[in-house]
């Protein structure tokens, strides 16, 4: 799933540790307790026993304590963490429910499901049933399976013949029990079941098409008449399978799936498989039959009922259909992504060495969809605006995400789809590889981007920000219930877990990096695998090539903990020293790790540099495997720089004396260093000032070589990082030395950006660069002329229906909201709610909450409450506009605290939606009042939710306080006198 929307949860045990264990039904502790009965004599000896063994145990605890090995790191993976221990399960009917662990007992195999659905989008309710074929590994008497706010009707269990139909006989239930909390079905039967033999369990149920965006879910579309289309879509990951249909909802029970769907004549339906026939159903209703699909899991299950209009093409080596289907209107809007999606699929049959493994690729744009884009195996669905594209209205971003989202997606239908993690706690195995090869599928569809070059920014930039927090979670990491799961959805498992890979790939190479993939996917293909499955792949392709490493030994450090180091470079001469600490933000922090580190936070360290003597010149791996290390250099450079590329997912800190060389060469000539390793050197010092290893004033001084800066990644990261300690300074009386300075660096760019503005044509990436830095120059109103360009553009639009260029439109859009009045801000809320280009409307809607006036920015709270007007997927972006606004920050934390039950009643299953509003809002704010606040209020409005956003939020909020208490002042200080030079 793609969660790349600025970056789509259940059981216990499995994964790392417990994936082996056999799961089987024991009494509970209570039963336990109750068939206990020994002797006092025999108690006393039990005692002392027992007295004992937790002596013993605590003897061995303090002395293998991470540090006790007297500073030597031997790199071994720790042992399986337990589950959690479970609690008493209650039956909705009072009885006690048998089986007290969230995740399903391991004796029942599910073969095939052969599914019957009929909704009905006029009265939102849909009936079914399910045939589920399914054989028992060991003998047992009952049967558990998930299911999510259904109504069951009837169920019957079978025994059958080996080929599913001739029915042996009938096994009577006599016993059924649903635990809510769980979301599972107990079957008691009359017999056991025997292994290896075949048994049907089919259920009648009914259920509702809900707008929660899960599960089988109702969503809707307006024509340009204002007509109200409605459409019935699923989205299941990770748990919500279940809520459309009683199924084993674990990732590992694959089987294969076939749907008959009843439909209005005037709908089409569509499954992850080719529609077989079309049958008249009575009552003017129409039946679909699909094929089988191929074995996979249950949350890739997919179907669709709506009357949208299609476009196709087949691929010219395999001959696969490949199709994109909108709204009739917005067909127009698919070529692009139906292009994208041609290349792309074409690119990764080569690039895994494995056919794509269904008949058909077909890609929907959803109009309320909780993610970014869902990859469901041969329908894949997306958020409008992930696949739709027009060329009047859009801009080169918006065609930029549609091509990334696409490539993301179409990754994981090998990686995730083909092979599938067994548990949910190897979630960045998918996410995290289909955020690293969606740069090379997009690269391929559209080689003059240079995707490969903004890695950096997209995604290694935001893995090292939220890596960088004591909030953060291991990219493996054990998960047990729904919210767990919906939690690590996130940068690590995306951004650290494609930074990892990249890592990876570099230090193995790319043919051994794509050999070892390959026989990954063909040893695992249509089955489950685990971490240490892909580690075994890579290190086997690299003893074939004569190469002594052992990758899981390497990679166990970068999954397993969280966190990266920052490696600090001493230099004396030609001798070169360096060593190794975790690196944190602000590691004065007074919260504490979730998860301590099994490797006392030192990591296996490809070291790469480049020095002064031959800066084309990459020198041999270096490689840190314990807490520091020496080599020599061959001559006596000015200076080194490690981290070449910033391939490595590390910081690098260096003596004092090399980081003025290094400066001194960027002022001297820049390009020198490519723009990823210029990038490196600014991200690498702002982020040690922020730690407190570097002065803010070395950061600073560097900066100031951006004036000759030309590249987007390196002008990126430097906006990023300035910009944090511009939202810090702006509410300080002394924010105009900011501005000023900022200005100044700006100067030739906005002087170039001129060239733009007149009419002349440039690249895709200079687009990009266009549109941020007018865009900083507009939210922060330092150029007073590019903010009246802006508004002449914002004022012909809307006086004389004159057309804005695509890539200006944010731009021009912020302009006239920011610095304009009510006519301005209801002409742009106007165009927002009669606009059909999804990218349009966001843009609008991000817009609106760029004004600096309180009480229009209340009024647009208030406004995207309201669902006839801002769909609910769209508001918590209207939170995080708002938050993100000086002017509306306290008013954004505000709303929240006062609609906090409406927001969590809505958003509690979509967690995405829930850790953006908690971050947006509380994230920004650098006071110990704020931070009590907003630590006091989720304390007591989520009493039994640990959530990591939470954690999070604070962690943000306590890094900012710390840099404003070492850092304001001296920040200030240095731009008072830079800028009194001007």
């Amino acid at each position: 799933m793609s969660e790349i929307e600025d970056v789509s949860f259940l059981p216990a045990g499995g994964g790392s540790g417990n994936a082996g264990k056999k799961v089987v039904y024991e009494p509970d502790n209570l039963q336990k307790c109750q068939q206990i009965v020994c002797s006092p004599r025999k108690s006393i000896f039990i005692v002392a026993c027992f007295v004992v063994v937790v002596f013993a145990i605590a003897l061995i605890a303090a002395f293998a304590r991470p540090g006790s090995t007297g500073g030597v790191c031997t790199f071994q993976t720790p042992s399986p963490v337990l589950i959690k221990e479970p609690t008493v399960a209650t039956a909705t009917n009072g009885e006690a429910f048998p089986w007290s662990n969230i995740r399903l007992p391991d004796d029942i195999i599910p073969q095939t499901y052969s599914l019957f659905l009929h909704p009905n989008l006029t009265t939102f309710h849909f009936s079914g049933n399910v045939s589920i074929l399914l054989t028992a590994k060991k003998a047992t008497n009952f049967v558990i399976f998930h299911s999510k706010e259904l109504k069951i009707k009837s169920q019957t269990f079978l025994s059958v013949g080996a080929d599913g139909k001739s029915i042996a006989k009938n096994i009577r239930i006599l016993k059924t029990l649903e635990y809510i909390n769980h979301e599972q079905i107990y079957l008691l039967l009359e017999s056991d079941l025997k292994p290896s033999k075949f048994y049907r369990l089919n259920i009648d149920f009914v259920g509702n098409l809900t707008d929660n965006l899960a599960g089988f879910y109702r969503s809707s579309y307006e024509t340009s008449v204002g007509e109200k289309r409605w459409l019935a879509t699923t989205h299941f990951e990770a748990t919500d399978a279940r809520a459309a249909f009683p199924c084993f909802d674990e990732p590992h029970l694959k089987a294969n799936f076939s749907l008959a769907m009843v439909r209005d004549p005037h709908y089409i339906s569509l499954f992850n498989t080719e529609r077989l026939s079309t049958e008249d159903y009575g009552n003017g209703w129409k039946l679909d039959r699909f094929a089988t699909s191929v074995t996979m899991s249950t949350y890739l299950v997919a179907f669709v009922v709506c009357d949208f209009g299609s476009k196709s093409t087949f691929t010219a080596k395999s001959n696969i259909k490949v199709s994109v289907y909108a709204p009739a209107e917005l067909l127009d809007q698919t070529d692009f992504a139906l292009d994208v999606a041609i290349k792309v699929l074409e690119f990764y049959e080569d690039y895994y060495g494995i056919r794509y493994p269904m008949n058909k690729s077909d890609h929907i744009a959803i109009p309320d969809f909780s993610a970014g884009a869902m990859e469901n195996w041969g329908l894949v669905t997306y958020l409008m605006r992930s696949l739709l594209y027009n060329p009047e209205e859009s801009s080169a971003g918006d065609k930029q995400w549609v091509a990334v989202v696409v490539a993301h997606e179409l990754a994981h239908q090998w990686f995730g789809n083909l092979v599938t993690m067994k548990w949910w706690n190897d979630l960045w195995l998918n996410e995290g590889f289909a955020r690293f090869v969606e740069y090379h599928g997009a690269n391929y569809a559209q080689p003059d981007w240079n995707m490969l070059d903004l890695f950096v920014d997209d995604a290694l930039s935001v893995a090292l920000y939220n890596d960088g927090l004591v909030s953060s979670h291991p990219i493996s990491v054990e998960v047990h219930d729904p919210v767990e799961i919906g939690e690590i959805f996130d940068a690590i498992s995306y951004e650290k877990g494609a930074s990892v890979i990249r890592m990876l790939e570099s230090v193995l190479g790319e043919d051994v990096f794509l050999d070892g993939l390959s026989s990954y996917l063909r040893k695992h293909q249509y089955g489950n695998a685990e971490t240490d499955d892909l580690w075994a792949a890579m290190t086997t392709e690299m003893q074939k090539v004569n190469k002594d490493l052992n990758v899981k030994e390497m990679m166990d450090t970068w999954t397993l903990q969280m966190g990266y180091p920052v490696i600090t470079v001493l230099r004396n001469g030609q001798s070169i020293s360096v060593s190794q600490e975790r690196f944190l933000y602000n590691p004065r922090t007074n919260q504490s790790d979730e998860f301590p580190s099994p490797f006392g936070y030192k990591w296996f360290v490809p070291l790469t540099y480049i020095t002064q003597s031959n800066p084309s010149i990459v020198q041999p791996v270096q490689w840190m495997k314990k807490d520091s290390k020496q080599f020599e250099l061959t001559d006596n450079p000015s200076w080194i720089k490690m981290n070449v590329n910033m391939t490595g997912v590390y910081r690098v800190h260096y003596d004092l004396d090399t980081w003025q060389a290094l400066i001194r060469q960027l002022h001297t000539d820049h390009e020198v260093f490519s723009p990823s390793d210029r990038a490196n050197l600014i991200a690498d010092a702002f982020a040690l000032s922020r730690s407190g290893h570097l002065n803010i004033t070395v950061a600073l001084e560097l900066s100031r070589y951006l004036k000759k800066e030309t590249e987007y990644v390196p002008w990126q990261i430097a906006l990023g990082c300035l910009g944090y300690i511009g939202d810090i300074l702006e509410m300080n009386p002394e924010y105009e030395y900011f501005t000023k300075y900022l200005q100044d660096l700006l100067s030739n760019q906005l002087r170039q950006q001129q060239l733009y503005l007149s009419g002349q044509s440039v690249s895709h990436i200079q687009q990009l660069l266009t549109a941020s830095v007018l865009g900083e120059a507009v939210r922060r109103g330092f150029h007073d002329k590019v903010v009246d360009d802006m508004r002449v553009m914002f004022n012909k639009w809307m006086e004389n229906n004159e057309t804005i260029d695509p890539n200006l439109k944010s731009v021009v859009y912020v302009a006239g909201v920011k610095y304009g009045g009510d006519v301005e801000w209801n002409v742009v809320w106007h165009q927002f709610l009669q606009t059909h280009t999804p990218s349009e409307k966001s843009k609008l809607l991000h817009a609106l909450a760029a004004t600096n006036d309180g009480l229009r920015l209340s009024r647009f709270l208030l406004l995207a409450l309201d669902e006839s007007k801002v769909r609910s997927a769209e508001t918590p972006s209207v939170i995080q506009s708002v938050a993100s606004n000086p002017a509306g920050r306290i008013l954004a934390w505000r709303f929240v605290r006062s609609n906090w039950n409406t927001f969590y009643s809505r958003y509690h299953n979509v967690m995405m939606k829930m850790k953006r509003i908690i971050l947006t809002v509380g994230g920004h704010f650098t006071t110990q009042f704020d931070y009590d606040e907003v630590k006091n209020f989720f304390t007591n409005n989520l009493p039994d939710e640990n959530l990591r956003s939470v954690s999070q939020a604070l962690d943000r909020i306590e890094m900012n306080i710390d840099w404003t208490t070492r850092n304001e002042a001296v920040a200030i200080n240095w731009l008072k006198q830079t800028t009194s030079k001007y």
